[in-house]
């Protein structure tokens, strides 16, 4: 019995290099499959990895993005839970989990994952700029801005971050700090970056705010060119 323990002893970690190399192969073809878009495959393989060898992070971490990707918010969550028992300030588990929460309705647990990933990596973009916009649905402007000036300084040439920024500043009240926002959205945006058309619209307040009518008519023609149904409207008042 006692050379049975001692060969089970030298055996186990080669064991376990053999568990992990098995486990590696099955996330990588699990990689393949979310790459492709084949999110089921994707999760099947990456629980397999897990069964495997359930001590990477990375795996856990990619179920939860495909998870979420599926809509399956709240197991979701589980896996992203899992990896911040042992490391709790996986910023991106935070952000991720953060998200799932928001969408699930959990807007006060994902505000306190959002602030621990922004307290952890005060320059990561995401949480900056989520945190943001969830700011501005709850009626919290001046922090919303902070957050939103924040993740426009870690990534100058986003448009949405600046596009967001601008709502706030309107919101606010702050209405030549808006155009510029949004000016600035406008220039960043991009076909694959683009930002909604109503930023014509809200660039017309904020003129019409400050007593431009010239400035402001000259966004509404835009806006109506964009067919921005509330553009309409406000051309027959200020602009005929």
């Amino acid at each position: 019995m006692k050379y049975v323990v001692i060969l089970l002893l030298v055996a186990s970690p080669y064991l376990g290099h053999s568990q992990q190399a098995q486990a590696d192969s099955l996330f990588q073809i699990g990689m393949k499959h979310k790459s492709a878009g084949n999110y089921a495959d994707a999760v099947d393989h990456f629980t397999a990895a897990i069964s495997a060898y359930p001590w990477q992070i990375d795996y856990w971490f990619q179920r939860g993005f495909v998870r979420i990707d599926l809509g399956d918010y709240h197991q979701a969550i589980a896996d992203f839970s899992y990896i911040l028992q042992f490391k709790p300030n996986h910023v991106r588990s935070l952000t991720e989990r953060a998200y799932a929460l928001r969408t699930i309705g959990y807007d006060s647990l994902a505000i306190s994952d959002y602030r621990l990933a922004v307290t952890t990596d005060p320059n990561d973009y995401r949480a900056n700029y989520e945190m943001g916009y969830m700011l501005i649905d709850r009626g919290n402007y001046p922090d919303a801005i902070r957050y939103l000036l924040k993740a426009g300084m870690v990534n100058p040439s986003d448009p949405h971050s600046a596009y967001e920024l601008g709502y706030a500043y309107k919101l606010n009240g702050e209405y030549q700090a808006a155009i510029k926002a949004f000016q600035k959205s406008i220039l960043n945006s991009t076909l694959s970056e683009r930002i909604p058309d109503k930023v014509h619209f809200y660039l017309a307040e904020c003129f019409l705010a400050l007593k431009d009518k010239k400035s402001a008519c000259e966004s509404l023609n835009k806006a109506m060119e964009l067919r921005v149904e509330e553009a309409i409207s406000l051309v027959n008042t200020e602009c005929n």
